[in-house]
């Protein structure tokens, strides 16, 4: 399980009770611990599996400026992986559904904040 996987999954457990995704999916970035590194290296891993999976532009779109691209909830199963949504279902008790429309909704405008003039964070500031 990789670093990106074990903050998602302390994330989700902590943020149970959130009602925002873009909440559980900041704290899902940060893992519990400082923004800067753990947030650039997430963010990287997360950008890295929407290339892997056939979603590199909608990705893009959220970094780059300009309009974001809108995600369906089963293009970001698939561009994030049935493993990380299973996980996350297990750990808050919502069902995946609920976590795939909440983070299609907010995801694109969580990583477009977190990527100011079209640039990642930098894993060393």
């Amino acid at each position: 399980m990789s670093e990106f996987d074990t903050q998602i999954g302390q994330a989700a457990s902590q943020g149970q009770d959130e009602t925002s995704s873009q909440t559980l999916w900041a704290r899902a970035q940060v893992g519990g611990s400082g923004v800067d590194g753990l947030l650039s290296s997430g963010l990287g891993e997360l950008l890295e599996r929407f290339k892997q999976n056939g979603q590199a532009d909608a990705a893009q779109s959220w970094i780059n400026d300009g309009p974001n691209k809108d995600i369906s909830p089963p293009q970001l199963k698939q561009a994030i992986g049935t493993d990380i949504f299973a996980a996350l279902e297990q750990q808050t008790g919502l069902p995946q559904e609920e976590l795939l429309a909440r983070l299609s909704r907010e995801l694109p405008a969580a990583v477009d904040k977190y990527t100011p003039g079209g640039c990642l964070p930098d894993r060393n500031a």
